[in-house]
């Protein structure tokens, strides 16, 4: 085959030949704006998960502290059997702060998650108003502070549970999750 052949089959050919060249270089084209969008989306991705972590973390540390709280108040609350003035118990509300902060944000956890932080939250928040009840009463029944102190020990199970759920949307190491929890662990009673 001779040069001569070879321009004229380029010449009748030529269309044909750069529609090929056009057809390769949009598909160059192309793959470089896929990845283009894959790095958005990929970012965005990567930053509602960040947003996520971020939510729960703050809430599994308030929660913590909730948890400590509540604990303690509970052990307090169950050893006194006689009182009859409310306002000796001296009750501080729990300081729910971080939740109030983030209530736009709970969308951004898990549906599980959020339910959960939901619901404690409510009865925490339920409990500072008994908690404000009891402790400008100056005339109460016994047993009303073994009472509350046993709800607030109810209290405690729930916490441990959303922590629990929310260590793993915080990323939290399960020992270190539950090095945190180890010093307000409640006692399972045995019954007889």
């Amino acid at each position: 085959m001779s040069w001569d052949t070879i321009i004229t089959y380029a010449e009748r050919f030529q269309t044909i030949i750069a529609g090929g060249l056009a057809i390769g270089a949009a598909w160059i084209a192309y793959l470089g704006a896929l990845k283009q969008a894959r790095a958005v989306t990929d970012a965005e991705h990567q930053r509602a998960l960040d947003q996520r972590r971020a939510v729960a973390g703050a809430l599994w540390a308030e929660l913590a502290n909730i948890g400590a709280k509540l604990f303690a108040d509970s052990q307090r609350l169950r050893s006194m059997q006689r009182i009859n003035d409310g306002r000796l118990l001296d009750l501080k509300p729990i300081d729910v702060s971080v939740f109030q902060a983030n209530l736009s944000a709970l969308g951004t956890l898990p549906p599980d998650d959020a339910l959960v932080v939901t619901q404690a939250y409510k009865l925490i928040l339920d409990l500072n108003q008994r908690y404000a009840k009891l402790g400008s009463s100056p005339g109460i029944g016994d047993g009303v502070a073994a009472s509350m102190g046993d709800y607030a020990g109810n209290l405690v199970h729930l916490v441990r549970a959303t922590l629990k759920g929310l260590r793993t949307t915080a990323g939290m190491p399960e020992d270190k999750a539950n090095a945190a929890m180890a010093p307000w662990t409640p006692v399972v009673r045995s019954e007889g």
